[in-house]
């Protein structure tokens, strides 16, 4: 666990998980725990899957995420103690968030960010659809219905409007559905948050700035 601190007393703490294809020390994961890090009384905690340590494939159910996960969260109430726990996940590292919230639905989880939803993957994720050249997609509305009906919780989805793995409109029509569900779009966005007609160009910044800006209001922070 990666702490990232800030010279102010906390009594909140914002866990930001990695996706698929990265780790706590990517640009988008390093600019997104500046950002909050910036929030006054908010610290943010960064860190890596077991997956990404061992260099292995995701468990096919997401259990041993999810087990990372609490981990992570256990102790940072054990030496927090927060008042309000935000759980941010780029893509995959969402929908870990989301899964955990479903089975330790105690925990007091204030708010889940998913950054880049894999909405056509399904739940649980089928992983082996992005190596297929012709992929079977399985019935994602309904998997995710079924998940979402179960989760209470506040649930902000920031989706590029370029994103492969979850087109927009669905994923609008489908948070529409939830009065927890809110979700913003970034235009030209990739799932990775990069330009989708420029290699160079990124949208960290934007997406970190949309989260921040939901957890001051949730929070009443300044920064």
């Amino acid at each position: 666990m990666n702490k990232n601190t800030n010279n102010h007393t906390t009594s909140v703490v914002a866990i930001i998980s990695h996706g698929l294809s990265d780790n706590s020390s990517s640009s988008f994961i390093r600019t997104m725990a500046k950002k909050i890090r910036d929030l006054s009384g908010v610290i943010p905690i960064t860190h890596d899957f077991s997956f990404a340590r061992k260099k292995l494939t995701p468990s096919s159910n997401l259990y041993i995420e999810v087990e990372d996960l609490k981990a992570v969260i256990d102790e940072s109430i054990k030496k927090y103690a927060p008042d309000s726990i935000f759980l941010i996940g780029k893509s995959l590292g969402g929908l870990v968030s989301l899964a955990y919230r479903r089975k330790y639905a105690q925990e007091p989880i204030t708010a889940v960010f998913i950054l880049g939803f894999p909405f056509k993957l399904g739940y649980p994720p089928r992983l082996n659809l992005l190596s297929e050249s012709n992929p079977v997609l399985p019935d994602y509305f309904s998997e995710y219905r079924d998940l979402l009906r179960e989760l209470k919780v506040p649930i902000f989805i920031v989706q590029g409007d370029g994103d492969d793995l979850g087109d927009v409109q669905e994923c609008k029509e489908l948070c529409g559905e939830f009065s927890n569900c809110s979700m913003e779009v970034i235009d030209n966005a990739s799932h990775g948050f990069t330009d989708v007609y420029s290699i160079n160009k990124t949208f960290y910044e934007e997406c970190s700035n949309l989260v921040a800006d939901d957890i001051k209001k949730l929070t009443n922070r300044t920064g």
